[in-house]
């Protein structure tokens, strides 16, 4: 719309706003076009003028980063360069999926500290004519608790779904690597033909499998062994002579000793298909995951390196560190901190004669913790990964422990490996979970109990644990009946509605499910 159109009586005394378009996973329900014209019909209907429009077609919205469209909005809202006094949006959704509540609402009150409204145009209770009420504002905090959760449900369903398709032997994500090629095959596995780098599946049955790519390359990834184990090269040695015969990586790159060091321990050259090394789920942070939470599904493609080969190859990394001490890793990882002022996984790898970043993992439990034997920090605190790792196992140990406590009462207990969830006499299910200690100010703690609501279990069993999250504080046994919400915050102290169901040990879970015999009636 021109200005001389705005300006004209029948657009004079209307009310300007902006709208702001967001593409959705299901485009469908949620297409620019269809935000559009339910925004158009909207403003029309409330005597507005659309006069700005900002977009972000088929960007995420679980983060500010890479919304270019809500990035200058701001801008011109925080720098008093827009001429409108409204921001139209179809929903809360379209604003964002922010993890963080707060997120959404800080960028929402960003725009009413400049004096402009965010008007939610599908959400009932937010319309322009109950913009600022209590219903309005409840309905907000809610809708926007709901977008946060389907993105982590779509997430779990997602990583399901992959570990499901990796289990059958499917390539999931990633470059294939030199010396192999991704092959598209339909529902049938009958091959479609090659992908190329930047290429994808079109058609939501079809699949990627890894294939052996041409002569030359195979031949150079088996030579690459045969330098490394038969002539004793080192990776950097290997590098410079793929370099001086002008051999580029798959990424049309020069080598380095990184990339070889890739090619002698990635096991996709045998044919196994290995998934979730790190994750970076809901775009939050990337993290490296333990071995223990890799899935994967041995000769999965066409090996192109004998096994016995890479086992050799495998063999000599490893005895590289055997013959330096611990201290001299350490020292070796320290001056290297020292020297680059940093330190990371690939930084570790690209130095010589010292040893790999997995042979670190490997030595000392993880990178995080022979971080901390050296006194180096990370930009981030990662130490709870560390904590949860630990957890988990110990979640474990106590499923164990209370089905040997239970079956000592005589009571028979059934275990669901897949969700931990106990079946007691055929009678009651029973759920367990960790409480983990969280620090707060003054030297507090608190404990969130997250019930799991999907098993829906007849009592749940909250493990308290103590302010080193290694040894057991208490136990909570709550009946079902009796949880109102999904998470519930506990303190040091608490309410006796709360602590009625604090217990030292387990032995009253233990009677519950004693089997009693019963004297037969003369």
């Amino acid at each position: 719309m021109d200005k001389n159109q705005l300006e004209s009586p029948e657009y004079s005394t209307r009310i300007r706003v902006a709208k702001y378009l967001r593409m959705s996973t299901d485009p469908q329900q949620h297409s620019i076009e269809n935000q559009s014209e339910f925004i158009d019909k909207y403003a029309s209907q409330h005597n507005m003028v659309v006069v700005k429009e900002y977009v972000d077609s088929g960007k995420s919205g679980l983060h500010l980063k890479g919304r270019l469209g809500l990035q200058q909005l701001l801008s011109d809202v925080e720098n008093r360069i827009c001429d409108f006094k409204a921001i139209l949006v179809y929903d809360i959704s379209r604003w964002g999926r922010f993890q963080n509540l707060n997120e959404g609402a800080a960028y929402q009150f960003i725009c009413e500290s400049a004096g402009i409204k965010v008007i939610y145009c599908a959400e009932e209770g937010s319309s322009f004519e109950n913009y600022g009420t209590l219903p309005a504002f409840i309905m907000e905090s809610l809708k926007r608790s709901a977008a946060a959760d389907y993105s982590k449900g779509l997430s779990q369903r997602v990583f399901i779904g992959q570990c499901h398709l990796i289990s059958l032997g499917y390539r999931q994500g990633g470059f294939a690597g030199f010396g192999l090629r991704r092959m598209l095959v339909d529902a049938n596995n009958i091959p479609k033909g090659l992908l190329n780098h930047g290429e994808r599946k079109s058609i939501q049955t079809d699949r990627v499998l890894l294939v052996p790519g041409p002569d030359n390359e195979i031949n150079c990834v088996n030579r690459i062994y045969r330098w490394f184990i038969d002539d004793k090269k080192t990776e950097k040695e290997i590098a410079e002579l793929l370099n001086n015969k002008g051999i580029r990586t798959d990424l049309d790159r020069n080598w380095s000793k990184g990339t070889v060091h890739q090619v002698l321990t990635n096991e996709k050259y045998i044919g196994h298909n290995v998934y979730n090394r790190q994750s970076f789920k809901l775009k939050i942070q990337r993290i490296k995951n333990p071995h223990e939470e890799w899935v994967r599904k041995d000769h999965s493609f066409d090996a192109i390196v004998p096994v016995d080969l890479f086992n050799q190859a495998r063999k000599i990394i490893m005895a590289r560190s055997e013959k330096i001490s611990n201290e001299q890793m350490l020292a070796m990882l320290e001056h290297l901190w020292k020297t680059k002022g940093a330190l990371s996984g690939l930084l570790i790898d690209e130095q010589d004669g010292m040893s790999s970043s997995s042979i670190y993992r490997s030595k000392f439990g993880g990178l995080l913790k022979a971080y901390t034997l050296i006194g180096f920090t990370p930009e981030r605190d990662y130490q709870y990964i560390e904590t949860n790792k630990q957890l988990r196992i110990f979640h474990s140990e106590v499923i164990n422990q209370v089905v040997t406590g239970l079956s000592a009462k005589g009571a028979c207990v059934q275990l669901n490996k897949n969700n931990d969830l106990m079946i007691i006499n055929d009678e009651w299910k029973l759920s367990l979970i960790i409480a983990k200690c969280i620090p707060v100010s003054q030297g507090k703690s608190r404990w969130l109990l997250r019930f799991e609501d999907s098993l829906n279990p007849d009592i749940t069993v909250a493990v308290r644990m103590s302010h080193n999250n290694v040894d057991v504080l208490d136990y909570y046994i709550i009946p079902h009946i009796h949880i109102d919400h999904s998470l519930l915050k506990v303190r040091d102290k608490n309410k006796f509605g709360i602590d009625a169901y604090r217990f030292d040990t387990l032995d009253f879970l233990y009677k519950l499910a004693a089997r009693t015999i019963l004297e037969e009636a003369i």
